[in-house]
C-alpha cells in the first residue's frame, strides 16, 4: 500500500481517531488505526468495541492495501513533521514508513484482518439534521454521570410519533431536550446512549448537515456522508422522567443568564469544599447569593431580577447550577420552586423546549 496526504488533513484525522482508540486494553489491535485504501478512495477507523468511528480521509492511493497502525504513535509522528505532504507506505512483516522530503520513520504495524469488522446499516433509518443533535446533546449531556453507571452514563434518546427528545440524569438532576419531528415515526422508540460516544458524535459531525441513524438490537449508528459513528447501547429501561417534573410552581424568577452565572461562580469560591452548597434567597424581586465554610469565611451576592413572584429560601450544588447557566444557551434563565426540598425546574425565557430539574440540598 502506497498513500499520500496533506498532513493537515491527516493529522485531523488521527486526532478523532485517537479520542475513540483504546488506550488502556490488553487487545493491541484496538489501540490502532485501520487504513484501507481502494477503489473508494482511503477509509481510517478506530474502535474500542463500545464505540467506533470511520472516516473517509482525502489522499492520493498509489497502491491499494490495508495495515493498522498505533494510533496515538502515528498522531506523534505526523504533528512534528514539518512538511505539508507526507506518504504512508506498508512494507514487509506489517512494517510502515512514513516518510516526507527530508526523512521517514518505520513503525510496526498490524495485519488489518485482526482489526474488528464494523457493522453494516440496515433497516430502517431517520433522516436528522446533524447540528440539531449536536446542540441537544450539548444541552443534556453534562447532567449525566459516568460514576453513577447503567443508564446514568448516558444518554436517553427518545423518540415519539411527533418529536425527538434527549435526556440525561445523574439521579440529583436531570436534563432534557425535545424538538418536533420533520418526518414522524411510527412507533415510539427510546434507547441509552453512552456517554462517549454521544460526546464523540458532538465532536465529529458538527456542520455535516443531513445524516442518517440506524437503531438496532443493540446498537445506533450515525452515518454522514464522509464518516460514520456507532455504538454500543446501554442495556435497561430509562427511568419514567415525565414522571418527576413538576407540573406546577408557586415561585418563579427570570434572571439575566451570564450575570447570575458570573455571581454563582464567585460565590463559589467560598462554598464549603465538602458540600459545595450555595444558598439562593429570593425576595422582594432581588436573588442574594450565599456561600461559607469554617476555613475561609463567607460570600455573599445580590442581583436584580427580571421578574420575581413568591419568595424562597433554597440550598443547590454549587455546580449544578452553574453547570446549566454555562449550557442553557439563552439571554434569560427562568427559575420555579415550590418548597425548600422540593425539585426546582430550570428553562430558557424565550422558549418551552428544554427543562432542567434540580434536587436542593438540606440547610442545617
Amino acid at each position: 500500500m502506497e498513500l499520500n496526504f496533506q498532513k493537515d488533513e491527516l493529522l485531523k484525522a488521527l486526532q478523532r481517531l485517537q479520542s475513540i482508540a483504546a488506550t488502556r486494553n490488553t487487545i493491541p489491535i484496538l489501540s490502532n488505526t485501520l487504513i484501507s485504501a481502494g477503489d473508494e478512495g482511503i477509509v481510517m477507523a478506530a474502535t474500542d468495541l463500545e464505540v467506533g468511528i470511520e472516516l473517509k480521509v482525502q489522499g492520493t492511493v498509489e497502491e491499494e492495501g490495508s495495515i493498522t497502525i498505533p494510533v496515538r504513535k502515528f498522531l506523534e509522528i505526523v504533528r512534528e513533521l514539518p512538511s505539508d505532504e507526507v506518504r504512508i507506505t506498508t512494507l514487509a512483516n506489517d512494517r510502515v514508513e512514513i516518510t516526507y522530503d527530508r526523512g521517514s520513520y518505520r513503525i510496526a504495524g498490524l495485519p488489518s484482518d485482526e482489526f474488528p469488522s464494523f457493522p453494516e446499516p440496515s433497516g430502517d433509518c431517520l433522516l436528522m439534521d446533524s447540528d440539531l443533535l449536536v446542540k441537544m446533546i450539548g444541552r443534556t449531556s453534562f447532567a449525566a454521570s459516568a460514576e453513577e453507571g447503567g443508564f446514568y452514563d448516558g444518554v436517553y434518546f427518545h423518540l415519539t410519533p411527533d418529536s425527538v427528545r434527549m435526556v440525561a440524569s445523574d439521579r440529583r438532576r436531570l436534563a432534557m431536550m425535545s424538538e418536533r419531528m420533520e418526518t414522524p415515526v411510527e412507533e415510539e422508540i427510546g434507547v441509552i446512549i453512552p456517554l462517549k460516544a454521544v460526546n464523540e458524535f458532538a465532536k465529529n459531525f458538527e456542520g455535516t448537515g443531513e445524516i442518517k441513524v440506524f437503531i438496532q438490537e443493540n446498537q445506533i449508528m450515525f452515518q454522514g456522508e464522509d464518516r460514520t459513528l456507532v455504538s454500543r447501547l446501554i442495556e435497561g429501561n430509562f427511568p419514567d422522567y415525565e414522571a418527576i417534573i413538576p407540573k406546577t410552581s408557586e415561585i418563579r424568577i427570570v434572571a439575566d443568564t451570564q450575570e447570575m452565572l458570573g455571581a454563582v461562580r464567585r460565590v463559589s469560591l467560598l462554598a464549603d469544599p465538602k458540600t459545595l452548597m450555595i444558598v439562593m434567597d429570593i425576595s422582594d424581586g432581588k436573588l442574594i447569593l450565599s456561600s461559607s465554610t469554617p476555613d475561609f469565611g463567607e460570600a455573599y451576592e445580590e442581583m436584580e431580577l427580571k421578574e420575581s413572584t413568591g419568595q424562597i429560601k433554597i440550598a443547590f450544588m454549587a455546580r449544578y447550577i452553574s453547570d446549566v447557566l454555562r449550557n442553557i444557551n439563552c439571554e434569560e434563565i427562568v427559575f420555579e420552586f415550590n418548597e425548600p426540598l422540593s425539585p426546582a425546574l430550570a428553562r430558557p425565557s424565550d422558549s418551552d423546549n428544554y427543562i432542567y430539574l434540580i434536587m436542593p440540598m438540606r440547610m442545617e
